[in-house]
C-alpha cells in the first residue's frame, strides 16, 4: 500500500474509510484476482439471497448496486440481507485489517486469468492496451507475476480455498460449498436452481441488458465472453510456458500440476 493505514484513514481517502467501516462490519470476504469469475459467483449468491423476493430484479447492475466491494462507494450501503453477515468482493491483496473476517479466496488457472484479461484489455475502454499476448503475460500489473503475488499473500491468510474450474466440474458440490461458507441455508433444489439462473448463457443474456457494463466495452466486446479451462493452451509458447514454471516454483503454487 502506498501510505499506511493511519494515513489513508487520517486523510479520510476511500480506503481510510472503507477500513474504519470495515472494523465495524461483520462481513465475509470473497477475495478473487481480477478474470478469476466473482462476478458469476456474486450473482449466483445473490440469486440464492432473492429467489423468494417476488417482482424482485435480478439484473447484474442491481446486484453490484446491493452487493458490496472493498473501497467502492458500494460498500456504504445498507447491506440488503441482514440474515447474514455482508458478502464482501475485494480484488486486493492481503492486509492486516482483512485479519477478524472470515476469507473465502477464489482461484483460477494463471494461464487462463491472463488469456481473460488480454481480451479483456482488448476490448474495454479505460485500457489502452495494443501489445502482444506475450507481452502482457509479462506486464508488471496485468501479467502472470501480479496473480501469484496476490495469491501468495491470501493463501495462508484464506479460510478457504475453491478453485473456479471445480464450479464448472462439480458445480452442486463447490456451488454448495459456497453457500455454506457463507452462511446460507439452502437446500438442494434452490442451488440447482441459482447454479441455473447464473448459467453462462444467462450471464451473457443479463450482461447484454446492462447499459454500465455496455457503456465500458467497445463495440463487439463482452464483459462475459467465454469462461472456458485450458484456453491458455492456444496462445502460450514454448517461452511462455517456461516462464509459468519459473513464477509457479517461485511461489510454491502447485494447484494445478
Amino acid at each position: 500500500m502506498k501510505h499506511n493505514v493511519k494515513w489513508l484513514i487520517e486523510r479520510g481517502s476511500l480506503w481510510g474509510r472503507s477500513i474504519l467501516q470495515l472494523q465495524k462490519t461483520e462481513a465475509i470476504l470473497l477475495v478473487g484476482y481480477p478474470k478469476t469469475g466473482s462476478t458469476w459467483l456474486r450473482y449466483y449468491l445473490f440469486l440464492l439471497m432473492c429467489q423468494k423476493r417476488a417482482n424482485f430484479d435480478l439484473s447484474i447492475d442491481r446486484m453490484n448496486d446491493l452487493m458490496p466491494e472493498f473501497a467502492h462507494e458500494s460498500f456504504f450501503r445498507e447491506w440488503f440481507y441482514p440474515q447474514i453477515p455482508v458478502l464482501l468482493k475485494t480484488h486486493q491483496k492481503y492486509y492486516s485489517f482483512f485479519k477478524r473476517h472470515k476469507a473465502l479466496l477464489v482461484v483460477r488457472d494463471p494461464r487462463d486469468i491472463v488469456v481473460s484479461y488480454y481480451h479483456y484489455s482488448k476490448g474495454v475502454k479505460n485500457i489502452d492496451y495494443d501489445g502482444s499476448f506475450s507481452d502482457l503475460l509479462r506486464h508488471p500489473s496485468m501479467g502472470l507475476e501480479s496473480f501469484f503475488k496476490h495469491y501468495y499473500s491470501w493463501k495462508d491468510n484464506a479460510d478457504m480455498v475453491l478453485r473456479y474450474e471445480d464450479f464448472k466440474d462439480d458445480p452442486t458440490e463447490t456451488f454448495s460449498k459456497l453457500s455454506e461458507f457463507c452462511k446460507l441455508t439452502t437446500n438442494v433444489d434452490e442451488i440447482q436452481q441459482a447454479i441455473t439462473g447464473a448459467g453462462f448463457k444467462n450471464m451473457k443474456a443479463i450482461q447484454s441488458r446492462s447499459g454500465k457494463l455496455r457503456s465500458e466495452f467497445k463495440e463487439g466486446h463482452q464483459f462475459v465472453r467465454s469462461g472456458k479451462k485450458a484456453q491458455w493452451i492456444d496462445l502460450f509458447t514454448v517461452d511462455d510456458l517456461a516462464y509459468y514454471n519459473l513464477l509457479k516454483e517461485k511461489y510454491n503454487f502447485h494447484l494445478y500440476e
